[in-house]
């Protein structure tokens, strides 16, 4: 079955003022945000969203310019189950993979930990970033 997008206005509303507040660097950046359907799915996991840049051959079929732009997806069969604040914490989420360079360069930046529960209950915080990440979540 097809996936079938829509324009997601409520999504570019919470990341302009997320923008505004926590990624200035994303200002004036060309974004576009797109509701799918229903959530795609990673292994036995659902994907609440994706953030892509486009680049220049993409750009341009479905634009006409070859400048690359960023995109965010968001599932908005998952959107509708989730309240407030999670819809904006999955917004932030997915703003936090859009990097730019000093000299205008779009790029995807990569979450900060990946590990797994059960190396975490075996081995502890073993790694820098897995207490880094531990102890950012004690102070909220």
């Amino acid at each position: 079955m097809a996936v079938i997008y829509t324009e997601a206005p409520e999504v570019a509303e919470i990341a302009k003022g997320l923008i505004e507040k926590y990624h200035q660097h994303l200002l004036g950046e060309d974004i576009e945000y797109v509701y799918r359907d229903k959530a795609a799915m990673k292994g036995d996991k659902v994907k609440l969203g994706t953030a892509r840049k486009v680049s220049a051959l993409p750009a341009f079929l479905s634009r006409q310019s070859t400048d690359p732009y960023f995109l965010m997806e968001i599932a908005r069969d998952e959107w509708l189950s989730l309240d407030a604040k999670q819809r904006e914490a999955l917004v932030d989420h997915e703003l936090c993979h859009f990097g730019v360079t000093e000299d205008g360069s779009r790029y995807i930046i990569p979450h900060d930990l990946e590990e797994f529960t059960a190396v975490v209950q075996r081995h502890g915080l073993w790694r820098p970033e897995v207490a880094r990440m531990v102890n950012a979540g004690q102070g909220s």
